[in-house]
């Protein structure tokens, strides 16, 4: 499994993983009903990253929070060219809260310099200013360094 594989890889000094999240912010004044916005996550160039979890804040106009939000959302990694699905998901399958996130069934691993490209749509929604937060690590290679 990928987290087993990592954490040998810290114990043994080659690389350094480090806690760390990426946000798709969708803005209100574009996130209506029937808006399909896609936004891009660029995940930094210094190491890749491993994600584990996924939270849905969404809040409307009047910054209440949209308790039950109907959108779905799509996964695109530029890096490996891969879908993370078939087709867009409600996002009551697929995202957490703050509170209770979602944990993928296995950890994936977003090469560095990729682009992942979050698509949501807003398929009866009120107006919402939503973030899509992607938690998880980054893994700094330390293969080449000496103390």
């Amino acid at each position: 499994m990928l987290l087993d594989d990592l954490l040998s890889q810290e114990r043994a000094k080659l690389i350094q993983l480090q806690p760390f999240a990426y946000t798709a912010l969708f803005p209100i004044a574009g996130f209506v009903a029937g808006a399909v916005l896609a936004i891009n996550v660029p995940i930094n160039n210094d190491s890749d990253f491993v994600w584990r979890y996924t939270t849905l804040t969404a809040m409307s106009a009047a910054g209440v929070p949209v308790v039950v939000p109907d959108y779905t959302v799509q996964f695109f990694d530029t890096g490996s060219g891969r879908n993370f699905q078939d087709q867009p998901r409600h996002v009551l399958n697929c995202m957490g809260t703050a509170q209770l996130p979602y944990i993928l069934p296995e950890p994936l691993r977003i090469a560095a310099a990729s682009i992942l490209i979050v698509t949501m749509t807003n398929i009866g929604g009120p107006a919402a200013l939503a973030y899509v937060e992607l938690s998880g690590m980054k893994v700094f290679n330390l293969s080449g360094y000496a103390r």
